[in-house]
């Protein structure tokens, strides 16, 4: 393979950022992954989309938990916002199918999303799976929350 040929396959290989956010949408997760490998820009932002979501708040908008997951473990914050202060988080709590809302907000709350933020409205994806009725996201919240408090054996006290 000449030089010419090379340069051709490795564009080709890295594809366009539309090409990324539509296999992120999709959790084509070989794609990603090859366009990752090839230099495609995964902080990016959809400038596209007034809200400009990051490839964070589509995946997890799709429901593509593998595609979310590489993306925080390949850099990106778990807790990143997008133009109206929302986490991916915020858009887990919209997921149409009760499973995979659990796996994806699961993740993600493993890798330390933040079910307090607040976006521009002032509401927190707690509020919001409160307001939309989601009790089976509620209780992954309040499991988080009660795992992170101290046990009474361990904390000391003053007298």
């Amino acid at each position: 393979m000449n030089r010419g040929d090379l340069d051709t396959h490795i564009e080709e290989e890295r594809g366009t950022f539309s090409d990324l956010v539509e296999a992120v949408a999709k959790n084509k997760m070989s794609d990603v992954e090859t366009m990752y490998e090839h230099g495609n820009d995964i902080f990016a932002v959809d400038t596209v989309d007034l809200s400009n979501n990051t490839l964070l708040h589509i995946a997890v908008s799709n429901a593509s938990k593998e595609a979310a997951e590489f993306l925080v473990t390949h850099g990106i914050d778990v807790n990143v916002t997008n133009a109206n202060n929302e986490t991916a988080l915020h858009h887990a709590i919209a997921i149409k199918d009760k499973s995979k809302a659990v796996e994806v907000i699961q993740m993600m709350l493993l890798r330390g999303a933040d079910p307090h933020l607040k976006d521009k409205l002032g509401d927190t994806p707690i509020e919001k799976a409160k307001r939309l009725g989601k009790s089976d996201i509620l209780f992954l919240f309040v499991e988080r929350d009660e795992s992170r408090v101290s046990t009474p054996s361990s904390l000391s006290f003053r007298m």
